[in-house]
């Protein structure tokens, strides 16, 4: 079974990237984690430029990790350099017109 994307969506959030064994977990906290499933000493990386979290995803064959916020912000994560790519803001905070 070859999907593109995965996710799974419930609080807190966790989506999984098939390849390497890594679970991405994010909520509240404005932090998101990843997971080693089989190494229970803590979190392997953290990303940080996002605020919490509604919705994430990975993207397996880009190695991606792709997060909506609750200020509705988009925020794209390279999972292969750790890094916060691209933000796309969706409404604008200081107006709040969407």
């Amino acid at each position: 079974m070859n999907q593109r994307y995965t996710t799974i969506n419930y609080k807190p959030l966790i989506a999984a990237k098939q390849k390497q064994n890594i679970l991405v977990s994010g909520g509240i906290e404005q932090n998101i984690r990843g997971w080693n499933p089989f190494i229970n000493t803590g979190p392997i990386f953290r990303l940080k430029g996002t605020s919490a979290v509604m919705h994430l995803m990975v993207n397996n064959e880009r190695d991606l990790c792709i997060a909506v916020s609750v200020d509705k912000n988009v925020s794209i994560f390279s999972l292969k350099d750790q890094s916060l790519g691209k933000v796309i803001v969706i409404c604008n905070p200081y107006t709040l017109k969407c």
